[in-house]
């Protein structure tokens, strides 16, 4: 995964220091959220937009 952006910038340093929990996410993460919104315990949830971001959004 190419890490450098322009001028030699670090993307994904970049990225994590604009994002509320000073992280990205990980695929298990992304695809937990997927998982949840699959399962039973997501039986009434509807027309929501599931947003797994760090916080980048609020």
């Amino acid at each position: 995964m190419a890490r450098r952006g322009p001028a030699g910038t670090d993307i994904i340093a970049r990225q994590e220091a604009i994002t509320p929990l000073g992280r990205l996410t990980t695929a298990e993460e992304a695809a937990a959220a997927a998982v949840w919104l699959c399962s039973d315990a997501a039986s009434f949830v509807t027309g929501i937009a599931l947003s797994v971001d760090g916080g980048r959004l609020a």
